[in-house]
């Protein structure tokens, strides 16, 4: 199954991740209206929001400015690392189990304070977090061969164990040079993950 989700829906959901982080700190959020669709963000699909800090020097826009940067595909937007810093939180759902944007709300709060691997975000660092989602279209299973890296994610299971890799996972790990070894172990993909 393959989905769009249109611009306008994109910021609406970025813009509810941030401010459920910056209201479970008690601080103040511009209050902004959107025209987006309402079929999109009630879907029940999975979704994950991954925290970065920003690089210090790299003079990104705030969530509500970003136009052509949300725009772009996940490829494109993967292929920039840079506008990135260090991974600072990633929660998510590999399923729906409510609306796509209560999902946002919930595992961006989650990514932010209860990622176990992470202390939680503070009030001090709210300018400099990068945040993303990524919303999952259903399972389905493909072969190694058919996996598109930069757009699709993977769920991999193997000798009793399992992971997810995210769209923007693979693409690191193959300019790492491993991410084909973890390929030919991987039984189950989720195609078409859609990063905003």
């Amino acid at each position: 199954m393959s989905f769009e989700i249109t611009v306008n829906t994109k910021k609406y959901l970025l813009y509810q991740g941030r401010r459920a982080i910056y209201s479970a700190l008690q601080c103040e959020f511009p209050e902004k209206t959107f025209q987006y669709s309402q079929q999109e963000v009630e879907m029940q699909v999975g979704a994950f929001v991954t925290l970065h800090k920003r690089v210090a020097n790299h003079n990104l826009r705030h969530l509500s400015d970003a136009k052509s940067e949300r725009q772009t595909t996940a490829k494109k937007h993967i292929n920039s690392p840079e506008k990135k810093g260090e991974l600072r939180g990633c929660i998510g759902r590999l399923t729906g189990d409510e609306t796509l944007v209560n999902t946002v709300i919930k595992m961006a709060k989650s990514a932010a304070f209860h990622d176990p691997r992470f202390s939680p975000v503070t009030k001090e660092e709210l300018d400099n977090i990068h945040l993303e989602i990524t919303v999952l279209s259903p399972m389905l299973p493909v072969n190694p061969q058919d996996v598109e890296v930069g757009k699709d994610g993977l769920f991999m299971e193997f000798m009793g164990r399992h992971g997810v890799l995210l769209p923007q996972v693979p693409v690191e790990l193959e300019q790492n040079g491993i991410f084909e070894s973890f390929m030919f172990k991987g039984r189950t993909a989720c195609r078409h993950m859609g990063k905003l």
